[in-house]
């Protein structure tokens, strides 16, 4: 036999070693963690929520929200569990802070009544009474403006009208059209 036919044990193995280590360090380089996927960290949230632990729960929706692809709804929803996690330690200024970021992704934003307990609907709509008011000055100023404007338009129109039906131009002369001459008679 040669020495070609002969497989080199030593040289296999530190081949292999070789292959495995780099097959290790590749499959961990573009794995995904499971725990970090989005809708799994709001599923993960709402067990803790459930089972009293709040400051888990508190975590885990800060890591899903700091994701900027999260839609409204999957927003919503996270801050809504966030809030109640706040009502639940009794820290309503926080929930109070965290139901008007609701607003602001959703302004027509109305908890679900049968499945809400009552003390989270009443402080959604003092949130909402509060949010209320701002608005409401903000559409009275652009009542008033459109009052005004409205307003000087008529009496401009009105002036014209009385001007153009006087037909005084000012001067003393009248802007009336003569009488038409009688038709000939054949």
């Amino acid at each position: 036999m040669s020495r070609y036919n002969k497989p080199n044990k030593p040289v296999l193995q530190v081949l292999f070693i070789i292959f495995a280590l780099v097959n290790l360090q590749l499959s961990a380089a573009f794995a995904v963690p499971a725990d970090d996927s989005n809708p799994n960290l709001l599923k993960k949230a709402e067990t803790h929520y459930h089972r009293g632990e709040f400051n888990e729960t508190q975590t885990l929706i800060r890591r899903f929200l700091k994701n900027d692809s999260v839609s409204k709804p999957e927003r919503v929803k996270a801050y809504t569990l966030l809030s109640k996690t706040f009502i639940a330690q009794n820290k309503t200024a926080s929930a109070k802070e965290i139901i008007r970021k609701i607003f602001a992704v959703n302004p027509a934003y109305h908890p679900t009544l049968e499945q809400e307990k009552p003390s989270y609907i009443k402080l959604v709509d003092a949130v909402r009474t509060e949010l209320k008011p701002k608005k409401a000055v903000a559409q009275t100023s652009h009542s008033n403006t459109l009052l005004w404007a409205g307003a000087g338009s008529a009496a401009a129109l009105a002036i014209l009208i009385g001007v153009l039906i006087s037909g005084d131009n000012g001067d003393g002369s009248s802007h009336t059209l003569p009488k038409p001459p009688e038709f000939p008679n054949k």
